[in-house]
């Protein structure tokens, strides 16, 4: 599979200053409902040998996080690993400044979702991207980062959809001591070509509850496979400003497994990701 980069320019220069408190909170909750329609039919998904690939704690190490949660609740301690390496992602696209989620997955790498970095209304790349990770209340414990690059697949701009709505951004070292994102909060494993039929605990900063104004977890089951297994549900109370929440294993809460993408109205309790195979990796590696 082929992917598309594209870096900061002019417009991004001012992504520091651009981003005040009341833009942040002015920011529009990024909510991506099923309307994209496949350029063409999605052939069967091919599911090679399942690998996981791990993360790193910290430099600070700190005890692992209990799976001990409540089905939807605040995050009790957002800046514990591993949900130091989720945050919210602002973004500026068509002209209006968005709030979604995302995730550390490398040293210097952000995993979230396509639709974050490239409309395809517009068929444009967000620009002024920022990362607040453990954002909560308007405080960015570990500082704001700003990135060097972003990219997601062909095929999401090819417009052959959610199979395929996965992007990854190139962080500038920053935050409070001028580090590399991954020294700060450390970052994520990820596991590829597992069972579906599992359960995940979703971490994001929905709109919907609490206002997205503090991390949220919402653990839930597997619920069915769509476009021939490339896309896969689960139990899920989040909507807009989730988009890239990242879906963490249950019982091994420092990989991931999913990246929330999209909701059905029809069905407000489900939300639907890409599902991890070979080509993932190829992803993360080739930005990494």
């Amino acid at each position: 599979m082929e992917f598309t980069s594209h870096k900061a320019n002019d417009l991004d220069a001012d992504s520091d200053t651009y981003w005040t408190p009341e833009r942040k909170a002015g920011a529009k909750p990024r909510s991506q409902e099923d309307t994209v329609e496949l350029a063409t039919p999605f052939a069967p998904t091919e599911i090679g040998e399942p690998e996981s690939i791990p993360g790193q704690p910290p430099p600070s190490g700190g005890a692992s996080a209990s799976v001990a949660l409540q089905k939807t609740a605040p995050v009790a301690n957002p800046e514990e690993y591993p949900w130091c390496t989720a945050g919210k992602l602002f973004f500026k696209s068509d002209g209006t400044d968005w709030v979604g989620s995302a995730c550390v997955i490398k040293r210097s790498l952000l995993l979230t979702v396509a639709h974050n970095l490239y409309d395809l209304k517009s068929k444009d790349w967000s620009t002024h991207i920022l990362f607040d990770p453990s954002y909560t209340d308007g405080a960015a414990p570990f500082g704001s980062w700003s990135y060097d690059l972003c990219a997601v697949p062909n095929e999401w701009i090819a417009g052959n959809g959610y199979p395929y709505d996965l992007g990854v951004v190139v962080m500038k070292k920053g935050g409070l001591s001028n580090l590399d994102i991954g020294n700060a909060v450390g970052w994520l494993g990820y596991e590829i070509n597992r069972t579906y039929d599992r359960s995940w605990v979703e971490v994001g900063y929905p709109a919907n509850l609490e206002g997205g104004r503090c991390m949220m977890s919402d653990e839930g089951q597997y619920t069915r496979r769509l476009d021939s297994g490339a896309v896969v549900g689960k139990q899920s109370k989040f909507e807009g400003g989730s988009s890239g929440a990242p879906w963490l294993m249950y019982g091994n809460l420092d990989m991931v497994n999913g990246v929330h993408s999209f909701h059905r109205a029809a069905n407000p309790e489900e939300g639907f990701s890409v599902y991890f195979v070979d080509w993932v990796k190829d992803f993360i590696n080739k930005y990494a």
